[in-house]
């Protein structure tokens, strides 16, 4: 087990820190998960029930293909002042550090502790010298931040786009 702090840019920011999941952590993973996925809930007409079955299905299988899928994961959860603000999973390879998900509880959002945690990151890509890298929805807005962040998409992956940033860009954080 591990625990980390998250260097902060400023002493304005939160104090974020990161700790590898733990199994009694699923149904807060879960929660996160969900909390992600409200705008598809709007899309579907499912009962309460049959939404909440959905989800579950939908987590446990992201969440056993995470656990299998890469060779050299963190998945931990971040901490906000002790509390659980989301998750963050990344694969540090030998060529890229790859983020696999990145995602935050609602009230947690639109706070800066995305920013934070990436900016993170990208010290980290420029400290080793290799790029970092992530997957996104096609017609997530998330983009436009990546993109303000030098990020810059390198292929289409049929609902996601693949975004790579270089070690050491001129982009300021």
């Amino acid at each position: 087990m591990h625990s980390e702090r998250l260097h902060s840019a400023s002493a304005s920011e939160d104090v974020l820190t990161l700790r590898a999941i733990r199994p009694e952590d699923q149904e807060v993973l879960l929660q996160i998960f969900a909390s992600t996925r409200d705008e598809e809930r709007h899309l579907l007409d499912l009962s309460s029930q049959a939404w909440e079955t959905f989800v579950r299905q939908q987590f446990d299988f992201q969440h056993a293909q995470y656990m299998s899928a890469y060779a050299n994961p963190s998945f931990d959860l971040v901490l906000r002042e002790g509390e659980v603000a989301g998750r963050l999973y990344v694969d540090r390879g030998a060529d890229e550090i790859r983020v696999v998900d990145i995602a935050l509880l609602p009230e947690h959002r639109r706070q800066g502790l995305g920013r934070q945690m990436l900016a993170a990151l990208i010290q980290e890509s420029n400290d080793r010298g290799i790029p970092l890298g992530l997957h996104v929805e096609k017609h997530n807005p998330v983009i436009d931040f990546y993109s303000r962040l030098g990020f810059s998409p390198l292929a289409d992956r049929g609902v996601y786009v693949y975004m790579r940033r270089p070690c050491a860009a001129a982009n300021s954080i």
